[in-house]
């Protein structure tokens, strides 16, 4: 199938689906109209919110001088003609141990974190998961907000919230190890610690007495930018000293589908002189602009010529085409019924 035109409609109406200026037709905007006994079938298909996969890997006790390891890639991204295969991040644990079994997990799986979050490429935040608990925040009380990140004043130790309560925070440690003693933790908005939120929390002496035992993998947004090589959810397997019943995707990756805040920066973008697309896959018919406090549906209407302009076509009687109509989600109820009953 191919697609012909694409059409956005950001307040869609019943005679958008037009049946009444062409008799035996239908035709959308600006795409050209379809004879209604060439029709095959119309799809809808509902906007999806993208969701970032999250892989929990049981971290084993660890035995001294045991190597321990996580397999992390994509074999769809491609650079430079090789896929990027998931690439091995491993430690070897000392030979003499902490007599702690949690400081063991902690100095192995720590070191690969490290690895894996040193590579930008890999998408992911990686690390060792505990619950930190501390005061109340300040200025605001109310627990700090997932998706931030908090550092240590003392350790300077990093993590990524994934989850929070007003005196908890579930974080995964992407460098060093948060001390207990009253540790005062900062929230910031960015990664490299760049933005404050003003939100402290004052660490508890029992600051990692809930430790999890537990290494997340956690992707970070936007599966399918417009330029880049990414290609979907990031794939984990088993390394040294795991077995398969260790690694397991505790929540499954969606892709964003019909958001227009995300739409937006998918115009497509021609070469010179080629005409040809180079990136992005929205090109609508009379150059709509997605509004980024909405949301779409997608219609495909699927047709068949019969007829054609030209003789020689090959689309004639041969090819199935496609027209995509996005079109607003929430006010879109009368225009869907009328391409539903074509």
């Amino acid at each position: 199938m191919k697609v012909v035109a694409q059409h956005l409609l950001n307040t869609p109406v019943a005679g958008d689906c037009d049946t009444a200026s062409w008799t035996g037709y239908v035709r959308i905007g600006g795409m050209p109209p379809i004879l209604l006994t060439d029709l095959q079938g119309v799809d809808i298909l509902d906007r999806t919110v993208e969701v970032a996969q999250l892989v929990t890997v049981t971290m084993p006790t660890v035995v001294l001088s045991t190597r321990y390891g996580i397999r992390l890639g994509n074999h769809l991204e491609r650079r430079e003609e090789f896929n990027r295969r998931p690439r091995l991040y491993a430690m070897t644990a000392d030979a003499v141990l902490s007599g702690s079994a949690d400081t063991d997990k902690l100095n192995v799986w720590g070191k690969i974190a490290a690895g894996i979050n040193s590579i930008a490429n890999n998408n992911v935040w990686a690390g060792p998961s505990v619950v930190l608990t501390h005061a109340a925040t300040a200025p605001t009380p109310g627990g700090f907000t997932v998706g931030n990140y908090v550092v240590g004043s003392v350790s300077f130790a990093k993590g990524k919230v994934t989850a929070s309560t007003a005196l908890t925070a579930t974080v995964i440690i992407l460098n060093g190890k948060i001390f207990a003693d009253n540790e005062t933790l900062t929230e910031y908005t960015d990664q490299d610690a760049t933005i404050p939120t003003g939100e402290t929390g004052v660490g508890a002496a029992t600051i990692i007495s809930a430790y999890n035992g537990t290494f997340l993998i956690q992707d970070k947004p936007l599966y399918y930018p417009v330029k880049g090589f990414r290609k979907g959810a990031s794939e984990v397997a088993v390394g040294p000293g795991l077995v398969e019943a260790d690694v397991v995707v505790t929540t499954d990756a969606a892709y964003s589908f019909g958001i227009g805040s995300v739409m937006v920066d998918f115009p497509p973008v021609k070469e010179i002189g080629s005409n040809n697309i180079n990136n992005g896959y929205l090109w609508f018919a009379q150059n709509e602009t997605p509004l980024v406090a909405n949301v779409y549906k997608r219609a495909t209407l699927r047709y068949q010529p019969s007829v054609s302009e030209s003789a020689l076509s090959p689309l004639s009687g041969s090819a199935t085409l496609v027209q995509e109509v996005w079109y607003e989600r929430a006010g879109g109820a009368a225009f869907e019924a009328a391409l539903l009953a074509l």
